[in-house]
């Protein structure tokens, strides 16, 4: 069964991964993909990664699947956010209680 096309979260909401978005789907994932980028930038102003290329080596993908995941021009698969999630040693996917305090404005 092949998957149906996705239109990319950039062109369906503004502000992608910044700005809240009604859709509790999209709300989850754009809380996995603005914890992701705060995470790399993070460890690049520690010196912990020299760059996001260097992050993305590091997570076995390349450097434009991270690109593509954090400016909202992709929806990564399962294998993805775990490979992410492994190379930031921690979970980001968001909690339950998270996704739905942040669709309250909480």
């Amino acid at each position: 069964m092949s998957r149906a096309s996705r239109t990319p979260p950039r062109q369906r909401y503004h502000g992608w991964p910044n700005n809240r978005v009604g859709d509790p789907v999209y709300e989850r994932l754009r809380l996995f993909v603005a914890g992701l980028d705060e995470f790399i930038t993070a460890e690049i102003d520690a010196g912990r990664v020299v760059s996001r290329r260097a992050f993305a080596e590091a997570a076995g993908l390349p450097h434009s699947t991270l690109t593509k995941v954090i400016n909202g021009d992709a929806v990564p698969d399962g294998l993805t956010i775990a490979a992410l999630e492994v190379a930031c040693g921690r979970s980001l996917w968001p909690s339950h209680h998270r996704a739905e305090s942040s669709l309250k404005g909480e």
